[in-house]
């Protein structure tokens, strides 16, 4: 199917209108919450209660992770072509899309296991959030360093026209390279992916009260039933969805993409579903940020209903203690956060939101006050795990 004299089954034009379709949302999603992002930053100042500003790694780190979305959506759209023509065939524009395409697979790759590690080391080994915005855009900029000598290096070897032209019903790297496909493209997803799981599957195991962390040292012990889950580990279920999304959408194109090299016949509908699931990733990512971080999405104080946003604080790290969570508070043996903090003294009528100004007793507690959704640290190297995890 890749001349002009070869055309597409009406089945196969409405799976490349689907893919297309698809895109456009993730498209739409990524770019109007950029815009939004950009509008807050740049227009909201009067009466805001608050505007989203680049004050953690995380939020350089997301906003990567967007961006290769929107690259991907990119290459996703592009099929509208095929679909109108009817047929694949090489030139510029199918050079370009398997270039964009491959730009995508490694910058997800790389950014969804960016973020799985960010996490990872935050949550598990309880290192200090960097708030080093340097350093964290050098990490940015480093990825995207990579991820252009991986395309730049084989384009100079063999050439754009011949390394990318049509495969199947669009256009990516050529039969010709099988092996680059695996080494310059499928290994980074693959990576990426086994990394995302393993850290999911260890923060789980350690949320959960399996695994206990002392220093950089790792128990094994007997899970206790707990009646609540603390508002923390709520915080840290929700950033373990990240690497659960990039899992869910790479799993299903690796296995249709790995069908395909065995030569082994794939029902078109099976790859369509496949890449749609590949596709959506800028949607589910927009959404699971709209999620996670409610908060970094501003508006004006006046059009806020309910002023009243729960508070809470970390335990310093008398933790790692049998039953501890992971940041610290002894869930299962102590009152709730909510009853401690209501009987402590020093925070008497200025507990409500906005106004209180917290302790912990080590330094080393996360903070959650009216200073949070600008990403300040709160007293000693304490951090906000919502903003900086």
């Amino acid at each position: 199917m890749s001349t002009l004299d070869s055309q597409f089954p009406f089945g196969q034009r409405i799976g490349l209108f689907i893919l297309a379709e698809i895109s456009a949302i993730s498209a739409s999603s990524v770019v109007i919450l950029l815009g939004y992002i950009a509008y807050s930053a740049v227009t909201i100042r009067q009466g805001a209660e608050r505007r989203w500003r680049l004050t953690s790694p995380v939020h350089l780190f997301l906003l990567n992770q967007l961006v290769c979305d929107l690259v991907q959506a990119l290459g996703g759209l592009m099929n509208m072509k095929w679909m109108i023509d009817g047929n694949v065939h090489g030139g510029a524009f199918c050079t370009a899309q398997g270039l964009i395409k491959q730009l995508a697979d490694v910058g997800t790759a790389l950014s969804a296991g960016n973020v799985a590690i960010y996490t990872f080391s935050t949550l598990i080994f309880r290192l200090k959030p960097d708030t080093n915005l340097p350093r964290a855009a050098l990490i940015v900029v480093g990825i995207w360093i990579a991820i252009i000598l991986d395309v730049a290096i084989n384009i100079g070897i063999n050439g754009a026209s011949r390394f990318y032209g049509p495969t199947g019903p669009w256009c990516w790297i050529t039969a010709e390279f099988s092996v680059q496909r695996t080494v310059a493209d499928f290994l980074w997803m693959w990576i990426s992916a086994f990394s995302s799981l393993l850290a999911y599957v260890a923060v789980f195991l350690v949320l959960k009260g399996f695994i206990v962390v002392e220093g950089w040292r790792v128990k094994w012990t007997p899970r206790q039933e707990s009646p609540t889950i603390p508002q923390s580990n709520i915080l840290a279920y929700k950033m373990l969805a990240y690497p659960i999304i990039y899992i869910i959408t790479v799993l299903p194109l690796a296995a249709a993409r790995y069908n395909t090299f065995e030569k082994r016949d794939t029902p078109f509908a099976v790859v369509v579903l496949a890449d749609g699931f590949y596709l959506s990733s800028g949607f589910l990512n927009v959404a699971l940020y709209r999620y996670t971080r409610p908060y970094l999405l501003p508006h004006r104080m006046d059009s806020l209903e309910d002023q009243s946003h729960p508070t809470f604080e970390l335990a310093s790290s008398q933790s790692h203690l049998p039953g501890s969570n992971v940041f610290g508070d002894n869930h299962r043996n102590s009152p709730s956060l909510m009853e401690h903090k209501s009987a402590d003294p020093e925070y008497g009528a200025s507990h409500q939101y906005g106004t209180h100004s917290s302790k912990t007793s080590s330094g080393r507690g996360y903070v959650r006050n009216d200073k949070m959704w600008e990403g300040e640290l709160t007293g000693g190297d304490a951090a906000n795990v919502d903003e900086d995890i």
